[in-house]
């Protein structure tokens, strides 16, 4: 490093400097050591937490396919006892779907269709709307904003009405998926999906 470059970085960090609070008896000074040390032991803590709660979800979830294969109404929570306690680790009837399905489609096959259900959101509450009339509904409001823009703001084509509207299109899981998939998947094909489209894995310890 240059002289230049070393009297820059120093006048830099000069500046960046700030006052320093009077600590006479140094117990500020004290407890600043002690707060970084109990920060330290907190973070260690909570990486050997949440190290444990991936654990807990990551056998629990095999356990699950292998157990409840072939049944109708599966148990989907169970509990893990040691000498000073217990876990309780619970597969949610929620999914994490990826933005795109397309591989996850080809996964589930012939029943992507009925499990997988593709719902177009608009940006108006649209959710006292039944959904056998959204589609109607939305081809209905995009003529109403495209006449607008033509006969009162004499746009033709896409005008700032239409393009005001947002919609979009999400995928959501049938709830009956959840209980369904133990009689249509193996568990090997189970967990293929879950690595796809993972349920939700609460754990309670404890408790």
């Amino acid at each position: 490093m240059s002289t230049l470059s070393q009297f820059k970085k120093a006048e830099h960090k000069a500046k960046a400097e700030k006052p320093t609070m009077p600590d006479p008896t140094g117990e500020l000074s004290q407890l600043v050591t002690d707060a970084i040390e109990a920060k330290a032991t907190a973070d260690a803590s909570t990486a050997v937490l949440d190290q444990a709660k991936a654990r807990f979800a990551t056998v629990a979830v095999m356990h699950l396919f292998k157990s409840a294969y072939g049944k109708t109404d599966p148990e989907d929570t169970f509990q893990i006892l040691a000498p000073k306690g217990k876990a309780m680790v619970s597969m949610k009837n929620a999914y994490k779907v990826p933005t795109e399905t397309e591989a996850l489609r080809v996964l589930l096959g012939e029943h992507a269709a009925t499990y997988l259900r593709t719902r177009e959101e608009i940006t108006i509450d649209a959710s006292a709307i039944p959904e056998s009339v959204q589609a109607f509904f939305l081809g209905e409001l995009l003529k109403v904003a495209r006449t607008c823009d033509e006969m009162m703001l004499g746009i033709d084509g896409d005008g700032p009405v239409f393009s005001a509207i947002t919609v979009k299109a999400t995928v959501k899981v049938d709830t009956a998926f959840h209980a369904d998939r133990h009689r249509l998947f193996t568990p090997a094909e189970n967990l293929v999906i879950h690595t796809a489209m993972p349920c939700v894995v609460s754990t309670r310890l404890d408790y």
